[in-house]
C-alpha cells in the first residue's frame, strides 16, 4: 500500500491546507499521515454521541421511545430541520438519532447533550482509550474559543465500535450501521461511489458508462454502501467512515483546516476517496 500513501500525499502536500489521512482494513494500517494532529471536530463529534446513547441503551439504562419536548430555547441554526419546527413538538431519542447524524441536526444534537451530559461522551471515550476526542460543548455556541476536538486516528478508533469488533452488541449495532447507512450527505470521499449497473465500472456523476456505454437512463446506477458522518465549519471539512469490501471493514478518516474553501475541500476528499477505493477494490 505504499502506492496509495504516495498517491494521497501527491494530493495533499499540492494543495493550501492542512489534511490528516488514515485508512485501515480491519486491524492493518494502510495510511497513516498525520494521524495524531488535532483538528476543530466539527459534526464529527456527533459519532461519539452515538456511540454513547447506544452504549447506554444496550446497558438497559435507557430507552429509545423515551420522548423529549423540543423547546425554543434549544433550537439553534446550521445544518437541520428541528429549529423550524414548533416549539412544543416531542422527538424520541431513536428520532433526535437519526436526525443528528443522517442530517447533521445540530438541535438534535444539543437536545441529546443536553439529556445525557457532555460527561457521558468523554467518559465513555476515556474508558475506550480514546484520549484525543473531547466533547466540549452544544454545538452552534457564539462567543466562545472552546471547541469540540478529535483526530483522523481517533476517528478510526471510534468508528471501529461500528463494526463487530467493537463493544456494542449485535442489537445495538445493528441499529448503529442503520441510522449511519441513512446518511443523507454524501458529497465527500464517496462523492464518486457510483457503479455502473452493468459493468461495476466507477461512473460517479457520468451519465454514460465509459466502459460498457450503457446510461443510467437505461440501468440504474448501484450505489456503494458507505458508513459515514461528514463534519464542516469555514475552512474546515472532514469525512469519516466505513466501507465493507470482500469482507473487510475499510476504515477511513480524512479531516482538513485551513482550507481556501470548503467546495476545494469537499473536492480533495473525494479525490482521496475514489484512489482508496480504487486501490482496495482492484487487490480482488
Amino acid at each position: 500500500m505504499n502506492n496509495l500513501t504516495r498517491e494521497i500525499e501527491n494530493i495533499i502536500n499540492s494543495e493550501e491546507g492542512n489534511f490528516s489521512v488514515v485508512v485501515e482494513r480491519d486491524n492493518e494500517t494502510l495510511v497513516s499521515l498525520a494521524p495524531n494532529r488535532s483538528y476543530h471536530a466539527a459534526s464529527l463529534i456527533k459519532v461519539p454521541i452515538l456511540l454513547t446513547v447506544l452504549t447506554l441503551w444496550q446497558n438497559e439504562e435507557i430507552d429509545l421511545e423515551e420522548r423529549i419536548e423540543l423547546t425554543e430555547a434549544e433550537k439553534v441554526g446550521g445544518s437541520g430541520i428541528l429549529y423550524l419546527m414548533e416549539s412544543g413538538s416531542t422527538y424520541n431519542l431513536l428520532e433526535l438519532l437519526k436526525l443528528m447524524i443522517c442530517i447533521s441536526d445540530n438541535t438534535a444534537t444539543n437536545i441529546l447533550i443536553e439529556r445525557f451530559g457532555i460527561e457521558s461522551v468523554n467518559s465513555l471515550l476515556k474508558d475506550l482509550n480514546i484520549n484525543n476526542t473531547h466533547l466540549a460543548r452544544k454545538l452552534m455556541i457564539s462567543g466562545t474559543n472552546t471547541f469540540s476536538k478529535t483526530t483522523a486516528r481517533d476517528m478510526v478508533s471510534i468508528l471501529s465500535h461500528f463494526t463487530k469488533s467493537g463493544h456494542l452488541d449485535p442489537v445495538a449495532l445493528q441499529l448503529g450501521q442503520k441510522i449511519f447507512s441513512q446518511q443523507q450527505i454524501n458529497n465527500r470521499i464517496n462523492r464518486d461511489w457510483k457503479l455502473c449497473g452493468n459493468c461495476s465500472c466507477m461512473i460517479g456523476a457520468l451519465n454514460t458508462c465509459p466502459e460498457c456505454r450503457k446510461t443510467t437512463s437505461e440501468i440504474d446506477p448501484i450505489e456503494v454502501a458507505f458508513l459515514h458522518k461528514t463534519g464542516e465549519i469555514n475552512g474546515v471539512v472532514h469525512d469519516a467512515g466505513i466501507l465493507e469490501f470482500n469482507g473487510k471493514h475499510i476504515t477511513i478518516a480524512v479531516m482538513s483546516d485551513g482550507l481556501s474553501s470548503n467546495a476545494s475541500g469537499e473536492s480533495i476528499l473525494s479525490r482521496i476517496g475514489n484512489i482508496v477505493y480504487r486501490e482496495i477494490t482492484k487487490e480482488v
